[in-house]
């Protein structure tokens, strides 16, 4: 096992433990690893090639995110794009993003995005943001801040 297998190896085994602990834990397809945190309304700038496009983040896990938009040129699967988020105070999340999904709603695209590369700061720092998210949802709402499943 690789260094990077390990290490997600544990992140998983950590972040299921925790939340195993803490909430009902919604059915995830095969593929995805951690849960999805609502985080609607969240801005963001996609970068695409040489452009900077408005979006809202929709929810965002320790290994990607969804993210809603205009204007944005006509994406496929596999490209690379960089996604940039306030996460908290200063906190910023910069990532290289490889689209894995693309949804035309009536007047926007959806895009779900795997980051690629975190650097161990900016896995920290998302960390810390999921756990702040679900500090205020309880505070707040009572409620889980897990995104749900789409049907």
């Amino acid at each position: 096992m690789s260094f990077q297998e390990q290490l997600q190896s544990i992140r998983e085994r950590y972040v299921h433990t925790a939340a195993q602990s803490r909430a009902r834990l919604l059915k995830t397809s095969d593929r995805r690893r951690f849960a999805r945190w609502r985080v609607e309304g969240m801005p963001a700038t996609l970068f695409v090639n040489d452009t900077e496009h408005a979006m809202t983040v929709q929810d965002i896990s320790l290994t990607g995110a969804r993210v809603r938009g205009t204007g944005i040129p006509p994406l496929s699967r596999g490209e690379t794009v960089i996604l940039s988020a306030p996460l908290y105070e200063e906190r910023w999340l910069v990532a290289a993003c490889e689209v894995m999904s693309i949804q035309q709603e009536e007047e926007a695209v959806s895009l779900g995005v795997n980051f690629l590369a975190l650097t161990e700061e900016e896995t920290s720092a998302l960390l810390r943001y999921m756990c702040l998210l679900w500090d205020n949802a309880v505070e707040t709402e009572g409620d889980s801040p897990l995104a749900e499943e789409a049907a």
